[in-house]
């Protein structure tokens, strides 16, 4: 959030920086959003990969604002791309989460 501040606000125009704002709330809340999840107790594996996932897609961003807008970044492209599909990898391994365990007052079918 603070590339937006610092990165972006200064050079965008208009509609844009609209469109940045709303960009930075909806990929700030997936990040807060995955990582409370690993607050839980005894949380699986998949629910550290959604978090780091989604840091990992976070930070390329941040990287592709940078290289795009401040200063250009030696092999940009390489450390960009890398990040980007590794979280892309981080959030879809996240679907491997076991079932939620029922809770002990629901009754079973008969």
């Amino acid at each position: 959030m603070l590339a937006f501040f610092f990165v972006v606000l200064p050079i965008a125009k208009g509609p844009l920086i609209i469109v940045f704002l709303v960009y930075t709330v909806v990929i700030g809340s997936m990040f807060w959003r995955a990582a409370a999840r690993c607050t839980l107790p005894r949380a699986h594996w998949s629910r550290w990969t959604a978090a780091v996932g989604a840091a990992f897609f976070i930070f390329s961003d941040v990287l592709l604002l940078v290289n795009k807008f401040h200063v250009k970044l030696p092999s940009a492209q390489l450390i960009i791309l890398g990040l980007y599909w590794s979280g892309q990898a981080g959030i879809s391994l996240s679907v491997l989460a076991p079932p939620p365990e029922r809770e002990a007052n629901t009754r079973k079918a008969v």
